[in-house]
């Protein structure tokens, strides 16, 4: 186990649309964290909106759409409410709201526990839908690494975690985020068994991760017709606003 090191700071300040950011916000990625203060915003007060669209296609063996797709289409607002002690480790825990569009819109509740040093960023293995204070003091706690510090075109890790993947860091990309060119770093995801057509990227900057991208297809029987339904599934995910409130 790691020695315990995650710090915060809190605060209080507006909201800040991104397409408010004045030209001096610290929007070009960082290869050490020590490069104004640490490359993830991670503290107390800081939180994040999300927009997320899902897409759900049925195709048949030859691509021809056979039923409906699915298509829905919701937003996430996350902000890091606590710190947290797990087996001696302190963590800042980082509350998600998933709101799921429709009539009622439907909302999921989750807590993800976070902690960064100089070597990176990692996301601690728990049940993420404990609230802060609830898990066993006791708990076995495995991590998952996010971020490999420094980042630089070229590095690669594994993840670990429960979901094992290597990730590769493959260069810089520019982001329209709210309007303004937003510098960042491009993640290359490739999870063990995926299939030759599925793909998954992560964009991170100082504001924190800008957007996400995952792409599956995996093939079914319809048990009607014993015909074989090739289900392609992509999701997207982008930062629409961001309140630092905490610093980093």
């Amino acid at each position: 186990m790691r020695s315990p090191r995650c710090a915060f700071l809190s605060g209080i300040a507006l909201v800040l649309l991104l397409s408010a950011c004045g030209e001096d916000s610290p929007l070009a990625p960082s290869a050490l964290p020590s490069d104004e203060g640490p490359f993830y915003p991670l503290a107390v007060g800081n939180r994040w909106e999300i927009e997320r669209a899902l897409d759900v296609r049925y195709l048949n063996e030859g691509g021809v759409e056979i039923y409906p797709p699915y298509l829905a289409t919701g937003r996430a607002l996350r902000e890091i409410v606590a710190e947290e002690v797990i087996a001696g480790q302190t963590y800042l825990v980082e509350w998600e709201q998933m709101i799921i569009d429709g009539q009622p819109p439907d909302t999921v509740e989750s807590w993800e526990r976070f902690c960064q040093d100089e070597t990176g960023l990692y996301r601690a293995v728990v049940d993420e839908r404990v609230p802060p204070g609830q898990l066993p003091p006791d708990s076995i706690v495995h991590e998952a690494v996010l971020l490999a510090y420094p980042l630089e075109a070229g590095a690669t890790w594994n993840r670990a975690g429960v979901t094992y993947a290597d990730m590769t860091v493959e260069g810089e990309d520019t982001l329209a985020v709210g309007g303004k060119d937003t510098v960042c770093w491009r993640l290359r995801i490739d999870y063990r068994n995926a299939r030759v057509n599925d793909y998954a990227f992560d964009w991170y900057a100082r504001l924190g991760l800008l957007s996400s991208v995952r792409h599956g297809e995996v093939n079914a029987m319809d048990p009607d017709t014993g015909e074989i339904v090739v289900i392609v599934r992509h999701e997207t995910w982008d930062l629409a606003a961001v309140a630092l409130d905490g610093g980093r």
